[in-house]
């Protein structure tokens, strides 16, 4: 076999596997609810023993830009969603941002 042909049957095979694991979770009643709106880029979540949700949120950099592209900035941090009622508080701030962009676009 060759190794394009490898490398289809690899793509297939994954995407069948994808295919079937949201089928058996669609007939197993799952569904996703969004509990929460207008994070700034989140990273990675933990759920509480309460059921509070904490989520890192990147951020989106600053206003110190470098030539290579990047904007660094204190726009991430630590949030706490209620998942009951979306509600969304602010439990570390001012943590070290390195994302956004020195071209930017202007309306």
């Amino acid at each position: 076999m060759k190794p394009n042909e490898l490398l289809l049957c690899a793509v297939a095979a994954v995407a069948a596997l994808i295919f079937a694991t949201q089928s058996a979770a669609t007939r197993a009643g799952w569904r996703a609810t969004p509990v929460a709106a207008g994070l700034d880029d989140p990273r990675g979540l933990a759920v509480a023993e309460n059921g509070a949700v904490y989520v890192a949120e990147g951020g989106h950099g600053g206003d110190v830009c470098s030539p290579a592209t990047r904007c660094i900035g204190t726009t991430s941090q630590i949030s706490r969603i209620d998942p009951k009622t979306g509600s969304r508080t602010a439990v570390v701030t001012g943590l070290f941002s390195g994302g956004g962009s020195v071209i930017r676009l202007h309306q």
